[in-house]
């Protein structure tokens, strides 16, 4: 069931554009350094891959399988630290830092968002390759 959530939300993730591109380059960061540097790419990836795995979760939903807010958790966590490689010493402990740092993404978005987050417009962001909060904050300052 978790296997199935992780695997739809990464085709969605690699269904997109220049999704790819930025995976790869994120997979070559080596330090927290290469993240600080790059703190724009790497958050618009973290909330690509919040929303891919959102709408995953929505899309096998039925009657006989639903996800808890703790598996989309995981599973975001999982491809965030596959995508993240650090040295050895920072690999035993960066999955409760990569966790907190989901939680705090999703509460912002919960806050923001309620419970209607548009997965269908989320949906057409991701194969465009784009970040669904962009047009959010357009449409605020409108």
């Amino acid at each position: 069931m978790i296997q199935d959530l992780n695997n739809k939300a990464l085709t969605l993730l690699k269904e997109g554009e220049n999704i790819l591109t930025q995976m790869d380059e994120i997979a070559e960061w080596k330090n927290i350094n290469d993240i600080l540097e790059n703190i724009t790419v790497a958050s618009d990836f973290i909330i690509k891959v919040i929303s891919a795995v959102e709408v995953a979760a929505n899309d096998l939903m039925d009657e006989a399988q639903s996800f808890q807010s703790e598996d989309k958790l995981k599973v975001a966590a999982d491809i965030l630290d596959s995508y993240l490689k650090f040295g050895w010493l920072l690999e035993m402990v960066d999955g409760p830092v990569i966790e907190m740092m989901l939680s705090l993404c999703v509460s912002f978005m919960n806050q923001t968002f309620g419970d209607d987050w548009k997965l269908d417009a989320i949906r057409e962001h991701l194969k465009n390759g784009k970040n669904f909060l962009e047009e959010v904050q357009v449409q605020f300052i409108k």
